[in-house]
C-alpha cells in the first residue's frame, strides 16, 4: 500500500500531468478569430507557433489593422481558412493596404483571400503561401518598382503555391509576384492573370524553381515587361508553364533572360511571343552562360531571340523545341563561346533538333547547328509532341491514388469515389483557370461518390479541384 507521501505525490503529478495536456490540448486548437473579433487586439495577443484560424468573411483593413496582422508574423505562425468559402480581407478606403512581415520563420498564409491589400514578406525563411487569392490595386506605391501583389524580399527555401492572383487596377498596370535576392525559393502553380506588366520578376537571386501554372495579359494598358522577368540569377528552372498575349518585343515577350548563368527553361508553352535572352553591359557578376533552353512550344510570332551587343553568351544549348509561328535569331556572337561544353548535358552548346517557320538567323554561321527542320505551306512542321506539355500545367498531384474519375473523357456525366469531406469543396475550373463550377450540375451525393452534370460546358480541357486533389477532365 502507498503512503501517504506516495499518494501525495502521485495527486501531483496527475494534477500537473492534467495541467500539461489541458494546455497543450487548447494550445493545438490554435485561435479562432472571426469578422466580429478581428482587431488589433486580438492580432497583438498572438505569440510564436500559434495556428490562427479565421472564420470565413469579410475582414476590412485600415492602415492600422495591416501594421497589427504583419507585426503578428511571428516565427512558426500558421494563418488559415479551413471553411469552404473565402476569408476576404479587403481595405476599408480608397487606398491600398500593404501587409509587411519581417525577419520570421516557418510563416504559413494558406487558403486567404486578399483585395486592395500587397503582401510583403522580408527577410524570413521557409515561408509557405498556398491557395491564396490576391486582387488588386486600386492606388499604387509610388515606385513602379513594388507594383506587386506580393513580394519576397531576401527570402530563403520560400514557396509560393498553388495561388491565383490578377492585377485590376485599370489606370495603371502591375505584377503579379516577385522575388528580389534571397535564394532557394519557389514559384508553383500559380495563376496570374489581368491588366498585367508582367507576371513573375526574379531579380538578384539563386537557385529557383518556377514551375506550372499560367500567366495571361489581358487587354494592353500602360508599359509592358515580360511575363517572367529573370535577370542577375544564377542557377534555376522554369518548366511546364504556359504564358499568353505579351508582344514579341524588345520590352515584352513570354520570357526574357537578362545577365544570367546556369538556366535551365524546359517544357513550357509560350503563346504571342517567346524568349528573350540579354546581356547588359557591366551591371552583373552573370553574364549569359550555360543556358539549356529544350522541348518548349512557342506559337504566334513567338520567337527564340538573342541580342548581345556587348558580351558573347557561353554554352547556350537549344534543342527539340518547336516554334509554329517564328524562328530562331543569335547575333553578335562568337561561335567558339556558344559552342563551349553546356553544364547541364556535358555536351558542346549550338542550335540542334528544333522545328521553326522562319530560317535561322545567325550572325556567325560557325555556330554549331544539326537536326533543324525548317517549315513550309507545303510540308508545315507537326508541333504536337512538345505541345503535349501543356497537360503538366496543371498536374495531377492526386495524394491518394484509389481516387478515382470516370468516365474520362465525357459529354454529360463525370463520376468522383471521394471521400465526404472532400465532396463539400470541389471545384471546376476551365484552361484559363476560370471556375465554371456554376455551369455544372450535382446529380448524385453519396458519402462515398458524386456524380456531377457537364453537358453545360463546351468542349474542351478542365480540371476538377479539392483541398489536396486535382484531377484533369476531357468533355466531348
Amino acid at each position: 500500500m502507498k503512503n501517504k507521501k506516495d499518494i501525495i505525490y502521485c495527486s501531483r503529478s496527475t494534477a500537473l500531468f492534467f495541467f500539461i495536456c489541458v494546455i497543450t490540448y487548447s494550445k493545438s486548437f490554435g485561435i479562432d478569430i472571426n469578422p466580429a473579433s478581428f482587431s488589433e487586439e486580438i492580432l497583438n495577443s498572438i505569440s510564436d507557433n500559434e495556428h490562427v484560424i479565421f472564420a470565413p468573411g469579410n475582414y476590412p483593413m485600415d492602415k492600422s489593422l495591416s501594421d497589427a496582422f504583419g507585426k503578428a508574423g511571428m516565427n512558426g505562425i500558421t494563418f488559415e481558412n479551413t471553411g469552404t468559402t473565402p476569408a476576404l480581407f479587403y481595405s476599408n478606403t480608397n487606398e491600398t493596404m500593404f501587409i509587411s512581415f519581417n525577419n520570421i520563420n516557418s510563416l504559413i498564409l494558406r487558403n486567404l483571400s486578399f483585395n486592395n491589400v500587397q503582401i510583403t514578406i522580408r527577410a524570413s525563411e521557409n515561408v509557405l503561401v498556398t491557395n491564396c487569392f490576391m486582387e488588386g490595386m486600386s492606388t499604387l506605391p509610388t515606385n513602379k518598382a513594388d507594383h506587386n501583389l506580393i513580394l519576397f524580399n531576401t527570402c530563403i527555401s520560400s514557396t509560393i503555391k498553388n495561388c491565383n492572383l490578377k492585377w485590376t487596377n485599370p489606370s495603371q498596370n502591375g505584377k503579379g509576384i516577385k522575388f528580389w535576392r534571397g535564394s532557394d525559393n519557389k514559384c508553383i502553380d500559380n495563376n496570374i492573370t489581368g491588366l498585367l506588366r508582367g507576371g513573375i520578376d526574379n531579380a538578384e537571386s539563386s537557385n529557383f524553381l518556377i514551375e506550372g501554372g499560367f500567366i495571361s495579359r489581358d487587354t494592353a494598358i500602360g508599359d509592358e515587361d515580360h511575363g517572367i522577368y529573370i535577370h542577375d540569377i544564377t542557377n534555376g528552372t522554369v518548366k511546364n508553364i504556359h504564358i499568353q498575349n505579351f508582344t514579341p518585343t524588345s520590352s515584352g515577350g513570354s520570357l526574357k533572360l537578362k545577365n544570367v548563368d546556369n538556366i535551365e527553361v524546359n517544357n513550357n508553352n509560350f503563346y504571342g511571343s517567346g524568349i528573350l535572352l540579354r546581356i547588359e553591359k557591366e551591371v552583373s557578376t552573370y553574364r549569359l552562360e550555360h543556358i539549356w533552353i529544350h522541348n518548349n512550344f512557342m506559337e504566334t510570332t513567338a520567337d527564340i531571340n538573342s541580342w548581345t551587343p556587348d558580351y558573347s553568351p557561353l554554352a547556350i544549348l537549344i534543342e527539340n523545341n518547336c516554334l509554329k509561328d517564328g524562328h530562331i535569331s543569335i547575333s553578335s556572337a562568337i561561335s567558339s563561346t556558344i559552342n563551349a561544353l553546356n553544364n547541364f548535358t556535358n555536351t558542346e552548346g549550338g542550335i540542334y533538333n528544333n522545328k521553326y517557320t522562319s530560317d535561322l538567323f545567325l550572325s556567325d554561321y560557325d555556330i554549331n547547328t544539326s537536326g533543324n527542320t525548317l517549315g513550309t505551306l507545303e510540308s508545315p512542321i507537326d508541333c504536337s509532341a512538345n505541345s503535349l506539355s501543356l497537360e503538366l500545367i496543371h498536374r495531377d498531384r492526386t495524394e491518394n491514388p484509389t481516387v478515382k474519375i470516370y468516365p474520362n473523357p465525357s459529354s454529360h456525366i463525370i463520376n468522383i469515389e471521394i471521400n465526404e469531406k472532400e465532396q463539400e469543396i470541389f471545384k471546376i475550373y476551365n484552361m484559363l483557370g476560370q471556375d465554371v463550377t456554376n455551369l455544372t450540375e450535382r446529380i448524385l451525393n453519396s458519402s462515398t461518390k458524386i456524380s456531377i452534370g457537364i453537358s453545360n460546358l463546351i468542349a474542351g480541357v478542365y480540371y476538377v479541384k479539392t483541398k489536396k486533389h486535382r484531377w484533369k477532365v476531357n468533355k466531348k
